[in-house]
């Protein structure tokens, strides 16, 4: 799990390759073959990982919610159960994304994507470069407005689909975006962003993964391993043992664990 102190350590054999070329700010589905070709050597460089923001700034545009306290909330009794303790020192949950991005962006050995609402991708880029200049680098994919559901082009969603029919049936844009990911050779994502809500189901004894960043770490885990970043928002990594220890204390007090046995 990454720590907040030192948060990239690349790998041996990238650290070995020559330094990264200032990518810029791509289009995820939309770049040139040779352009491609540079993200599969870097992502092979690196084992496979990449990091993914979903929505980074999402809670800016709604002031009511950026002080919103960092909450848990089980499903069962309807209750708060994780006491606000994400967010370190004073920073609200934008403050800390805008952090995670500026230190992730000043090291370009691992590419970063960032899933972001159509209508603030001009916006996106805007304050990607105000936090780590000029030469910020990464891959955009526009979302549909409050969703997760990557914009596609007709002619890049035919092509994919195509290639595709044989092994999946309905494929919707989250599931081709996924399915680009794993072209590229990714074999890990480090997820971040706003709106991941971690909601303890002890009666099913799982966790139940919720909001923008939730909903599609549930797609990621189907190809990838997935490890949640400190610069999520309201919840983060910091919150699972939290939440696990819950949980299993629910479970214990309810002897979930010895009926199932039985």
């Amino acid at each position: 799990m990454e720590s907040l102190s030192n948060i990239e350590e690349p790998s041996r054999k990238a650290q070995e390759t020559e330094q990264s070329p200032e990518l810029g700010l791509r289009d995820f589905f939309n770049m040139a073959s040779g352009e491609r070709q540079e993200l599969v050597n870097i992502i092979g460089a690196n084992g496979g990982v990449v990091r993914i923001f979903v929505h980074p700034f999402f809670r800016s545009n709604i002031p009511e919610f950026e002080k919103m306290p960092v909450i848990c909330i089980d499903r069962e009794n309807n209750e708060a159960v994780i006491p606000n303790k994400v967010i370190p020192g004073d920073l609200d949950g934008e403050q800390l994304v805008e952090l995670g991005v500026k230190r992730i962006m000043s090291n370009n050995l691992v590419p970063v994507i960032f899933l972001e609402e159509e209508s603030s991708i001009e916006e996106l880029k805007r304050r990607l470069v105000s936090l780590a200049g000029e030469s910020c680098s990464g891959y955009i994919v526009p979302t549909l407005e409050s969703r997760i559901s990557p914009m596609i082009s007709e002619d890049i969603r035919n092509e994919m689909e195509k290639k595709y029919r044989e092994q999946y049936e309905n494929l919707d844009n989250v599931w081709l975006f996924i399915l680009a990911l794993e072209e590229l050779g990714v074999k890990k994502v480090m997820l971040g962003g706003q709106e991941l809500f971690l909601m303890p189901n002890a009666k099913k004894e799982t966790i139940d993964l919720d909001g923008c960043v939730g909903k599609i770490a549930k797609y990621l885990m189907a190809k990838f391993k997935v490890e949640f970043s400190f610069f999520a928002n309201p919840h983060s990594a910091r919150n699972l043992p939290d939440v696990t220890a819950w949980m299993n204390r629910q479970i214990s007090k309810a002897g979930y664990r010895e009926n199932s046995e039985q």
